[in-house]
């Protein structure tokens, strides 16, 4: 079995190796995000059972009890790639410069990066694989170029990827979307499997899973992400109680093992077309561990609580943005992608 799938990287890809000056498209990190997505999916799929989904991952990527990985992975960049500063190229506004917080510092960018657009393929050879597993490995490809990115601030929307082509063994059975209703439909499909009314025990797609586009005319894929951060911004200055909901820590404090929580909101910006759209995907999921009532981060204390009240704030924020008389930037489509 061969897989091939193309991607275009539509904002600046922060990502780079042993030297941290130096920005390259990793392999390492390209694996690391399929897996992160393949887990995701396979919650729903599995219906939640943690052991069958260890058990499933560790046989196809590999592990230190299952052995090699049975997919072969490789990865070309071509020459399209290039390093940049966003002081050279590209003018970045106070939105996409908060939601780059730790790789941008003002006009200028703090760790290597590469330009954007460009594209790569990649292609994916298997053995010994079934036909659910072939399905789960291409499902997993297409949700990274729909929902997620690359590199550091990949939730943040740098770094997206946006999935153009994908083959099986040289038949073409997928092609990008062109319009955003047409990208909704494509993340239809994606949650065909997330019926479980459970609410996950790590970031996963499930029925609680909330996935929201936007998009501006004509809009470079830099400012319709600089008018995600500003409406950010904006409902945050004034929300109470918001900063479990949007991960954890917000000050400058070293957490502890358990004290770190990534948001549960991803920001992606895809290419539709000759237009681009913003994929905001709200995937929550149990905040404490089993077993722990609370947790203290920088004097923030947290307790566990219900998830309808936990994430209150995000789906305040979601709700914002659909409502044209609640939102303050200039969004033309503003649409959720229902179950």
């Amino acid at each position: 079995m061969q897989i091939d799938v193309a991607y275009r990287v539509v904002t600046p890809l922060f990502c780079a190796g042993a030297d941290p000056n130096r920005a390259e498209l990793r392999l390492p990190s390209f694996k690391g995000a399929l897996r992160f997505w393949w887990r995701a999916l396979a919650w729903s799929r599995c219906g939640g059972e943690l052991e069958r989904i260890r058990e499933e991952e560790d046989t196809l990527f590999g592990s230190a009890g299952k052995g090699q990985s049975r997919v072969i992975i490789r990865l070309d960049a071509g020459s399209n790639s290039t390093e940049f500063d966003f002081g050279e190229n590209l003018e970045i506004g106070h939105g996409s410069r908060y939601l780059g917080y730790g790789v941008l510092e003002g006009e200028k960018r703090k760790r290597a990066c590469l330009l954007a657009p460009f594209e790569f393929t990649v292609r994916l050879r298997g053995r010994r694989l079934n036909d659910q597993q072939i399905v789960s490995i291409k499902d997993a490809l297409v949700a990274l170029g729909t929902f997620g990115g690359m590199g550091s601030k990949s939730r943040n929307g740098y770094g997206s990827l946006s999935v153009r082509t994908l083959g099986t063994d040289g038949t073409w059975q997928w092609s990008a979307p062109h319009s955003i209703e047409e990208l909704g439909g494509e993340i239809e499909k994606i949650r065909r499997d997330s019926g479980s009314p459970k609410c996950p025990e790590y970031t996963a797609v499930s029925s609680k899973s909330r996935h929201i586009m936007l998009s501006v005319s004509n809009a470079h894929p830099m400012n319709l992400l600089n008018l995600i951060g500003l409406e950010m911004l904006e409902f945050r200055k004034f929300a109470r109680d918001d900063g479990v909901a949007f991960g954890l820590p917000r000050r400058k404090v070293r957490p502890a093992r358990f004290d770190r929580r990534a948001s549960p909101l991803f920001v992606h910006i895809h290419e539709c077309g000759n237009s681009s759209v913003a994929v905001l995907s709200f995937l929550p999921a149990r905040f404490l561990p089993e077993g722990k009532s609370d947790i203290s981060v920088g004097g923030t204390k947290v307790r566990q609580k219900p998830e309808k009240d936990l994430y209150s704030p995000v789906h305040e924020f979601l709700n914002r943005l659909l409502d044209p008389a609640r939102r303050g930037e200039p969004f033309t489509d503003a649409i959720e992608v229902r179950p």
